[in-house]
């Protein structure tokens, strides 16, 4: 099963919270608060969109299948540009020419949904983001694909 676990010092009140939105979570006996992987993609998104200077959410984005840059690519950036800023890096005229395209999607996708954000809800939002980076499409393909998508369209609704 994929899931990313968060943990909080309060992971009593944030599971509470995804409950009471009907977002698919579990509470563990140490504190921790899983989320199905779907979910934490696109939550990954939504603080990039935040904070663009946040390298942790920038090499989520860029690496899951709803970017595809693979490790490989990830490193060919790194040491190309120079620079321990993610944000930095996908912005640099120092980019591989291999990487380019992908590189400028995912910044078009982003300056997208950024504009989008600021003229609509979050619920509108977190809609646009699934649909616009195909996650549904990789989801359905996933063996558990009726848990799945059901998690998503909770999120959604």
């Amino acid at each position: 099963m994929f899931t990313f676990t968060l943990i909080f010092f309060r992971a009593q009140n944030f599971y509470e919270a995804l409950k009471s939105k009907g977002i698919p979570s579990s509470l563990i006996s140490d504190g921790q608060v899983l989320l199905e992987y779907e979910i934490a993609q696109v939550i990954s998104i939504l603080k990039l969109l935040d904070n663009p200077y946040d390298n942790v959410s920038m090499i989520t984005g860029l690496y899951s299948e709803m970017f595809n840059f693979t490790p490989e690519e990830l490193l060919e950036l790194k040491r190309a540009v120079h620079s321990s800023n993610w944000i930095e890096i996908v912005h640099s005229k120092n980019v591989p020419e291999n990487l380019k395209e992908k590189v400028d999607c995912f910044n078009n996708l982003l300056k997208e949904l950024k504009e989008f954000s600021l003229k609509h809800s979050i619920e509108d939002l977190i809609k646009e983001i699934y649909t616009r980076t195909n996650l549904e499409k990789y989801i359905t393909g996933l063996s558990e694909m009726k848990s799945k998508s059901s998690s998503m369209r909770v999120l959604l609704e």
